[in-house]
């Protein structure tokens, strides 16, 4: 695949991946079963467009979705190595049967994941012919039990992965790309590390009281364990900055804990200076 031809459209969430998973998995479970062959899982992950190697199996057109087309392949080594005897060439029956299976495979798929069928089932070299999106899913489908078997893969464009999804997904993108590196506030603060400070009543020592203190010495502290302490908020290593709630001290189990209720007016104006 080209990667020079990439272009960042928004990614599934997780769960909406789970979903499609679950949804493909059945499917891919009901008909090993149909076709006696074994366990089944799937696999779904964002497509990765990387250059294939040269011994990979060519993509084939498996269908198409508002005119973009979806992709398989490794299809036909993982059934016909499960259908027949690996030791010996299929006899006609054998054969039969393994062209029957890819038929219902190709048939299943499609009707799984909404696609129109291929009109042209012809082997294709290279399936990036259209811009990759990193929106695009990977689909795997493997016989856990068969561990020395590739699995297949389904390369399912975007719009018909959110088609797939309750009440049609999300609303598809607008046809010019979003400019790099612009994403919400709330996105590029979500992952921030921020420190919670509680802070209780100050201890006042005189200066010799803490040259004699030795490891293992309990100070004495002068808040009281019925008032509240003030839980802020600092930035990284630095100190606190911005007062956010009222802390009760408490326990948890084992550990000391916390529980946090918001600042009264009184309280707020009160704050210390940070």
């Amino acid at each position: 695949m080209n990667t020079a031809t990439v272009r960042t459209i928004a990614r599934l969430r997780r769960e909406q991946r789970a979903h499609i998973r679950s949804m493909v998995e059945a499917a891919w479970t009901d008909w090993c079963a149909e076709w006696r062959m074994g366990q089944a899982e799937a696999q779904v992950e964002h497509l990765v467009p990387v250059p294939a190697p040269t011994d990979t199996p060519p993509w084939q057109p498996l269908g198409s979705h508002a005119g973009e087309p979806a992709w398989v392949r490794g299809h036909h080594q993982l059934i016909t190595a499960v259908i027949g005897r690996p030791d010996r060439s299929p006899s006609a029956v054998e054969r039969l049967v393994q062209n029957e299976a890819l038929a219902s495979f190709t048939d299943n798929c499609c009707r799984v994941l909404g696609l129109a069928p291929a009109n042209e089932p012809a082997l294709h070299p290279a399936a990036a012919q259209r811009l990759v999106q990193f929106g695009d899913l990977r689909i795997g489908l493997a016989l856990p039990g068969r561990q020395h078997l590739e699995p297949a893969e389904i390369w399912l464009p975007q719009q018909a992965a959110l088609a797939l999804l309750p009440g049609g997904g999300l609303p598809c993108p607008s046809t010019s790309p979003p400019q790099p590196g612009l994403v919400p506030v709330e996105r590029a603060l979500a992952e921030r590390t921020l420190l919670l400070r509680i802070m209780l009543s100050p201890v006042q020592l005189s200066l010799g009281a803490i040259t004699e203190l030795r490891v293992g010495d309990v100070i004495r502290l002068d808040h009281p364990l019925d008032t509240p302490a003030l839980a802020t908020l600092a930035a990284g290593q630095g100190k606190a900055t911005a007062p956010l709630a009222s802390a009760h001290l408490g326990q948890l189990g084992r550990q000391v804990a916390v529980r946090l209720d918001a600042l009264t007016a009184t309280e707020q104006l009160h704050a210390p200076a940070l």
